[in-house]
């Protein structure tokens, strides 16, 4: 069966409560799909490297125990990269369904996923302890888009575009990707203020914002367009069923 109604989240930083969201949402919609678009473990002022690498071996048990196709990104604190990436080679082994796409084509059916995690910049700045990523990198990491031969695709962003949907921490970057790669769905992460959704041209792109706040999307293709994606308040769900 293809997929075709994903739910959306990011924006986790450590937070108990937002893995508790996560598998509330997941019980209460039946996602085809989970898309993370990073923010995932404590922040490195929060937590020392031994908690926080626990937190993103939850994440990825909570995912792993769904049985649910999930493809994850890392967001621009969820360093450093080797170790979250050496975490993930060993979710992917004892989970099958779990796929972290940073740079990385997951191909299931007529679905294409592929991502890259962190921040976007003009030039590179590898002096940044955080992952930012120069534009011509970013396309690099996700030219396997490009030749995939599914009908839909999917991108994830660790940085939401500037306006609506990213504000003043959004990404030029992040626009000039979707126009190059045209996916039918970009999530991508930004501040919950702007939380929301926007067509750029045939591309959905969707800031679920944080799901420690509650936030969350779901998108569901089987459905008329201007249904198909829907914002979660999970932490007002969970108010009205107590």
């Amino acid at each position: 069966m293809s997929m075709r109604k994903f739910l959306v989240c990011g924006g986790f930083y450590g937070s108990d409560k937002a893995l508790e969201y996560l598998r509330e949402a997941v019980n209460e919609y039946s996602p085809d799909g989970i898309l993370v678009v990073g923010g995932i473990m404590p922040p490195t002022d929060r937590a020392d490297e031994h908690t926080r690498l626990q937190y993103l071996e939850r994440l990825f048990k909570l995912l792993g125990d769904t049985n649910i196709h999930a493809a994850v990104i890392p967001g621009t604190s969820d360093v450093p990269l080797h170790r979250f990436l050496g975490f993930a080679v060993n979710a992917e082994v004892d989970f099958p369904h779990v796929h972290v796409v940073h740079g990385t084509l997951d191909e299931e059916k007529d679905i294409a996923i592929c991502g890259v995690g962190g921040n976007f910049a003009q030039a590179e700045d590898i002096r940044s302890p955080s992952l930012v990523y120069a534009k011509n990198t970013a396309e690099y990491l996700l030219r396997g888009l490009l030749r995939a031969e599914q009908s839909r695709k999917i991108m994830l962003l660790g940085q939401a575009p500037p306006g609506p949907l990213g504000g003043d921490q959004g990404s030029e970057v992040v626009g000039e990707l979707i126009n190059t790669f045209h996916p039918d769905l970009c999530a991508v992460l930004g501040p919950t203020s702007n939380r929301g959704y926007q067509r750029i041209a045939h591309t959905f792109v969707v800031n679920p914002g944080s799901i420690t706040e509650g936030a969350a999307a779901l998108v569901d293709w089987t459905k008329p367009v201007e249904q198909q994606v829907q914002m979660l308040d999970l932490a007002g769900q969970a108010v009205r069923k107590s």
